[in-house]
C-alpha cells in the first residue's frame, strides 16, 4: 500500500487509509462544523458542531469501509485472495493477489 498507513486487519485483510483521505475527512469535519449543522442547529455550542462533524465525518468513511469490505469478504468466499483494503479520497480500492475469471 504505497502512500497509505496501515491501520489494522480484519480477516486476514490490510486496512489502510492513503494520505488524500486526510484531507477530505478535514474538509467535510470543516464543512459541516462551520456550515451545515450551525444553519441546522442554530442553538448548539460550537464545541457540539466541531464533535457532530467530526463523528458524521467519521461514520461517511466507516460507511466506505464496510462497503468495501463486504466486497472483499464475498471475493474471498469466492475463492479470490484478498491482501488489502486501501480507503482514498472518496472511495476506496480492494488489492486481490490474483485477477477473478469470467465464470
Amino acid at each position: 500500500m504505497k502512500a497509505s498507513i496501515k491501520l489494522f486487519r480484519i480477516a486476514g485483510i490490510d486496512i489502510g487509509v492513503h494520505y488524500s483521505w486526510l484531507f477530505i475527512f478535514i474538509f467535510f469535519w470543516w464543512t459541516l462544523a462551520q456550515g451545515y449543522l450551525p444553519q441546522l442547529h442554530a442553538g448548539w455550542s460550537p464545541s457540539a458542531y466541531w464533535l457532530t462533524g467530526a463523528v458524521a465525518a467519521l461514520l461517511l468513511f466507516v460507511s466506505v469501509l464496510v462497503h468495501e469490505l463486504a466486497h472483499s469478504l464475498i471475493a474471498k468466499a469466492r475463492g479470490l485472495p484478498v491482501s488489502s483494503i486501501n480507503l482514498f479520497i472518496l472511495g476506496a480500492s480492494v488489492t486481490c493477489k490474483k485477477n477473478p475469471r469470467n465464470q
